[in-house]
């Protein structure tokens, strides 16, 4: 109903930045385009606080909903009972706030919220982000009315006339952080003229880029100005036990990044797996990037994801297997190389799709009601 004062919308997915951040682009695009609009989102109980990381501005629920275990059975044991009582926590959820429209994000978690939507006959709608859909999203496309994914492929997975393509929207408060380098350099405490690579292996972190910086940890900080590294909470105790006391002065070491916006300001290059979400912020803010994606994600869909900017030369990408000493002194190399920086910057710039929330939001509010 495109003249409806307000909206709610019940969001759903994963407990990783790769669902949250999307999940909170659209949340605060809805509350600016239409006045008055609430959101609810409803995830598991895991590796990001989701209370801390979007329960600011937004209600949060937590399920107790673990995903299919792909390399053993044993865990998997449990998953009907706990999908059967997710399922009944969901309709709870939905009886109490009634939403005008569910939209799930991805992962596991989205499953009982979106059969239960589906139950109550709810307009729902995916957001398929990765240029291979997931299981979770496969299973739903099969109730939702529409799928939003970040470019134009073809899957036998999902109905090609319920495929709308959107981009993968990213959250505005980020884009205002990242525009000022002063403050982001100021916030790191990091000289602006001092030439700074920003590492990360996305919200949770990535054990494959972790190793590959602790292996070279002195050739890095030796050819940088300065490097924000941003570990994952699940790594990060391995790394500071391998550094003891020993780690670079021009070095700082996070777990956890909350306001990722200023590390992409203080950053001259952008070290980064290749979650859809990452790679958006990445083209959004024209940041140069070398990218290797994560060989532990499912069905290796980051290599895939990264495949778009790298056919249109908007990034170096490297395989985690190769030698790691090779990838650090590409690190290097490019941050020391104007020329390839600014190239790399036109590039993806190119492939940034700004609308992405936007249009999201205007496929909700055509199917609410």
């Amino acid at each position: 109903m495109q003249n409806r004062k307000s909206l709610r919308l019940l969001l759903t997915g994963g407990e990783t930045g790769g669902h949250l951040y999307p999940a909170q682009a659209v949340a605060e695009t809805l509350a600016e385009s239409v006045p008055g609009s609430e959101s609810i989102y409803v995830g598991a109980e895991g590796r990001i606080d989701m209370a801390k990381t979007i329960g600011r501005h937004y209600i949060t629920h937590s399920l107790c909903m673990t995903p299919y275990d792909r390399k053993g059975l044993l865990g998997n044991m449990v998953l009907p009972w706990r999908l059967l009582n997710s399922f009944r926590q969901a309709r709870r959820i939905l009886r109490q706030y009634r939403p005008h429209a569910v939209m799930g994000v991805g992962a596991f978690p989205s499953v009982p919220v979106v059969l239960a939507a589906w139950v109550w006959k709810l307009p729902i709608l995916l957001l398929e982000p990765n240029a291979q859909p997931g299981m979770a999203n496969s299973l739903l496309s099969k109730v939702a009315q529409r799928v939003c994914v970040s470019q134009a492929w073809v899957t036998p997975l999902i109905t090609p006339d319920k495929i709308v393509v959107t981009g993968t929207p990213v959250r505005p408060r980020l884009l205002q952080d990242a525009s000022d380098r002063q403050r982001g350099c100021q916030i790191f405490g990091i000289s602006p003229g001092h030439r700074t690579v920003l590492i990360t292996g996305g919200s949770t972190g990535s054990v494959a880029i972790n190793s590959m910086v602790l292996e070279n940890l002195n050739l890095l900080s030796g050819g940088i100005g300065h490097l924000i590294w941003q570990t994952g909470e699940r790594d990060y105790g391995r790394i500071r036990r391998s550094l003891g006391n020993h780690s670079p002065q021009n070095c700082t070491i996070l777990p956890y990044i909350p306001n990722m916006g200023h590390a992409y300001a203080a950053s001259d290059l952008v070290v980064s797996s290749a979650g859809a979400g990452s790679l958006a912020e990445l083209a959004i803010l024209g940041k140069p990037a070398l990218i290797v994606p994560d060989p532990d994600v499912t069905e290796n869909h980051q290599l895939k994801n990264a495949r778009n900017l790298n056919e249109n030369s908007a990034c170096i990408l490297m395989d985690a297997g190769i030698s790691s000493q090779r990838i650090a002194a590409a690190i290097v190399e490019l941050l020391n190389s104007d020329s390839k920086l600014e190239q790399l910057k036109t590039n993806i710039l190119k492939c940034a799709e700004y609308r992405a929330a936007k249009l999201i939001v205007a496929q909700i509010r055509q199917m609410a009601r």
